[in-house]
């Protein structure tokens, strides 16, 4: 459970109003969508409107599991993401945990419905991700995994970091921040760090600029929110990505009382400079009640 002093929640009620520096599966949540993000304070910005290309989603057991393109239409120039929703299981911590460095499809393999072919972007990324990974020689060839035969902890870990940001050797988490949200009904952000400087703060609207920093292609970017188990209400998760086109905020399945959002962008190689960022945004709700979440952010690195 994530604990919040009475002194914490009340700075956070009236000191975070400032903002700080700076499908296609037909069983998708009907609840999720796409804003486009063209802020009107930003007309002079280049604004282009796009659609999430969900290219497969389902569920496993109690993870609900999304891969997304992150490019334009089916251009093969992008980089997978990922999105989770889930309870007492970290599956994607215990499939790393038990292979190392797994790419996109190689999830996908490991949990995907049986019967159900693998998107051809998600076979074309394949070699990228592992090499950005670190895989060399015969490393690079798909691994054949069953995500029903891992040997997984029947628990929530206490630190919601360890939660949001498991173990991905041989890489490792870097520039890692995190905030406590503990204020109703204000939308509070949170961006992937770069040189120790994360963006931080509150927003009028989810299509509000957070104007976090671009990363490097083959750097591994991870959001989520753990929801404390003492909340009576879910909260909303929004995640916004930009790259030089367009600025996308897109709805996550809200996350419950006592469970994790997460959503991460696969790295990949060759590297492309300064292609995409990535921030978390979240909402307790509206009702005048004890609603508490944590907002974590990191940046993976490989070898």
């Amino acid at each position: 459970m994530i604990k919040f002093s009475l002194v914490s929640t009340l700075l956070l009620a009236c000191a975070c109003s400032s903002a700080g520096p700076t499908q296609d599966e037909r069983g998708l949540d009907p609840s999720d969508s796409t804003h486009s993000s063209a802020d009107e304070s930003s007309a002079d910005e280049s604004s282009v409107p796009s659609q999430p290309n969900v290219l497969q989603r389902f569920t496993f057991e109690d993870l609900d599991l999304s891969f997304e393109w992150m490019g334009e239409g089916d251009s093969p120039e992008g980089l997978v993401g990922i999105g989770e929703t889930f309870g007492s299981v970290d599956y994607l911590a215990a499939l790393r945990d038990a292979y190392g460095p797994v790419t996109s499809l190689e999830i996908f393999k490991a949990f995907a419905p049986e019967g159900m072919t693998p998107h051809s972007l998600l076979v074309a990324s394949h070699e990228g991700e592992a090499l950005a990974l670190g895989r060399t020689g015969a490393e690079l060839d798909v691994l054949d995994i069953d995500g029903r035969t891992l040997s997984i902890d029947k628990s929530i870990p206490a630190n919601c970091q360890a939660s949001v940001l498991p173990n991905i050797s041989p890489g490792t988490y870097g520039f890692i921040s995190q905030r406590d949200i503990g204020a109703d009904g204000q939308l509070f952000f949170l961006c992937v760090a770069q040189f120790g400087q994360p963006g931080s703060g509150s927003v009028a609207t989810t299509t509000s600029n957070l104007g976090c920093a671009r990363q490097d292609s083959n750097k591994e970017l991870t959001v989520g929110i753990c929801n404390d188990s003492a909340s009576v209400n879910p909260t909303e998760f929004f995640v916004q990505t930009s790259n030089p086109l367009n600025r996308t905020t897109q709805t996550r399945p809200s996350v419950p009382s006592n469970q994790i959002g997460r959503f991460t962008i696969r790295p990949s190689s060759p590297v492309f400079l300064q292609i995409i960022s990535l921030g978390v945004i979240g909402r307790n709700s509206t009702a005048n009640t004890a609603n508490f979440h944590r907002q974590v952010a990191g940046l993976g690195f490989f070898p």
